[in-house]
């Protein structure tokens, strides 16, 4: 297995996004770090969430990272392709749009 690099997606949304409340209705789980900051479990993946814009219950740009994934994947396409179906599920439950304005990967 290769070792897995962690990747970044930074996004715009349309308006400000209560993540939490949007993960909860996604059916997303999270766990609150800071005001600006939760870890949130999906697909067995571990990713990292932050405001970059304010604070999360209420931020138009979005950092996300995928610091872990599940066991059986240890691909970076893979990593990139749950980044935008997280955001993919943040935009329909809020009504939003985005646009992806950086993608990060680092070792």
């Amino acid at each position: 297995m290769a070792e897995f690099e962690d990747v970044s997606a930074r996004y715009t949304l349309s308006d400000d996004v209560n993540i939490p409340s949007a993960f909860e209705a996604a059916g997303i789980e999270y766990l609150d770090v800071d005001n600006e900051r939760l870890i949130a479990i999906f697909r067995g993946a571990v990713l990292r969430v932050a405001a970059v814009d304010g604070e999360i219950t209420s931020t138009a740009t979005v950092e996300l990272t995928v610091f872990e994934l599940p066991p059986t994947i240890d691909d970076t396409d893979e990593a990139t392709i749950i980044i935008q179906d997280v955001i993919d599920q943040v935009t329909a439950v809020s009504g939003t749009s985005c646009e992806r304005s950086t993608v990060i990967t680092e070792q």
